[in-house]
């Protein structure tokens, strides 16, 4: 029995992410890290944001350009698990996957986004789903069928799990982008069809399955994009086929709800676990933890970035959060060891700090650090 089970019979928090301001959307993210400093089971994300890299050095306020970060603290650097690290990250995949497909749809080929999904139901253990989606979608890139799909014009994909969390329990699914031909976006249907049918082959095969019906592909061109990857996110892409693809893909986690099949992301369960204090939750978000754990989200068939984005140098999750806000000359405020440990005890004030920073420089905020007596120094600028 999965630990998912009855967890989400009544109704639960509407996932709202998307309609949040910028600052909200950051203030939910710290917030639901603050939880698991104390309920994950993973070490790197206790520690996250939370526990300096540097006892001697302490922890420096940046700010450049109107945005406030700190420096020197420790990032557990997991897509899947930390909502802070993982917008950071997501935001980078996004730019990679948008510079590769906007190159492609430069020289004049197609996209086409797709999903592939399989039947789920409440009960059934994560690790069994994933490692059967993972088998599937190996399937489904491999053997004479993939062959029989690259002879028909597919240039190749680059793909991104995702999972959801509903009342039938965990939802495996895996979005991709396939880039095509001009003639072989006119025979998607074949192409996606020789995919699918490898797919829930593998599945079957598993003591799985899927459904025909509920797997979606199609071509994106011009002002579909910007239907298809849908409000804020065509926004931000601008509306442009390649970037907005690049930010629709790495977005299904965290942040919004599945687009086949109507699940919450999975930070619905460390809400739920907010509001009830239920067992059946920290049990279900440490199942994730567990399973999730050195999955790689983001993948790319050989050679599909080095033809069309050589110059875009691929990062780890680890190289990426480990870019901080700014350089040494944007150091705004220091704190020492006692100061952060003294902040710390508020677990909200180091973000609080940030905003304050941000609405009204140094000044506004050492005066809140003088108020509560945290130590701290203003950091030498050069001024």
């Amino acid at each position: 029995m999965s630990a998912s089970d009855g967890l989400l019979e009544g109704p639960l928090l509407e996932n709202i992410a998307n309609n949040l301001s910028p600052g909200s959307r950051r203030r939910s993210r710290y917030e639901r890290r603050q939880v698991l400093w104390d309920a994950s089971s993973l070490k790197r994300a206790r520690c996250c944001g939370r526990v300096l890299v540097d006892l001697e050095a302490g922890v420096r306020a940046r700010l450049r350009e109107g945005v406030a970060g700190w420096a020197g603290l420790q990032h557990c650097a997991s897509v899947w698990v930390c909502p802070v690290c993982a917008s950071r990250i997501l935001v980078h995949r996004a730019l990679e996957i948008g510079s590769v497909l906007q190159r492609a749809v430069e020289q004049g080929y197609a996209l086409a986004f797709c999903t592939f999904t399989m039947r789920h139901r409440l009960g059934q253990d994560l690790a069994l789903l994933w490692s059967g989606g993972q088998k599937a979608w190996q399937a489904a890139i491999s053997g004479k069928y993939w062959q029989a799909a690259k002879a028909l014009g597919v240039v190749g994909w680059v793909r991104v799990w995702e999972v959801g969390y509903g009342r039938h329990g965990w939802h495996v699914h895996v979005h991709f982008v396939l880039v095509l031909t001009p003639a072989a976006a006119d025979r998607l249907d074949d192409i996606a069809g020789l995919m699918w049918e490898r797919w829930d082959r593998s599945l079957r095969r598993q003591g799985l399955d899927s459904v025909r019906a509920a797997q979606d592909w199609h071509v994106v061109r011009g002002e579909q994009a910007a239907d298809d990857l849908g409000g804020y996110l065509a926004k931000l892409a601008n509306s442009t086929e390649g970037e907005g693809l690049g930010l629709e893909l790495t977005h299904g986690m965290p942040g919004r709800a599945g687009a086949v099949v109507a699940t919450r992301p999975t930070w619905a369960i460390l809400d739920h676990l907010v509001l009830t204090g239920e067992a059946a939750a920290l049990e279900a978000w440490h199942e994730w933890e567990r399973v999730s754990k050195g999955k790689r989200q983001v993948g790319w068939s050989k050679g599909l970035r080095e033809q069309f984005a050589p110059e875009v140098e691929e990062l780890t999750d680890d190289e990426v959060v480990a870019e901080e806000l700014g350089t040494a000359e944007d150091d705004v405020l220091h704190l020492d060891v006692h100061g952060w440990r003294a902040l710390m005890r508020s677990p909200g004030r180091p973000l609080e700090v940030l905003e304050l920073l941000e609405i009204g420089g140094v000044e506004l905020a050492t005066s809140a650090l003088d108020q509560w007596g945290i130590r701290h120094d203003q950091a030498n600028r050069g001024d």
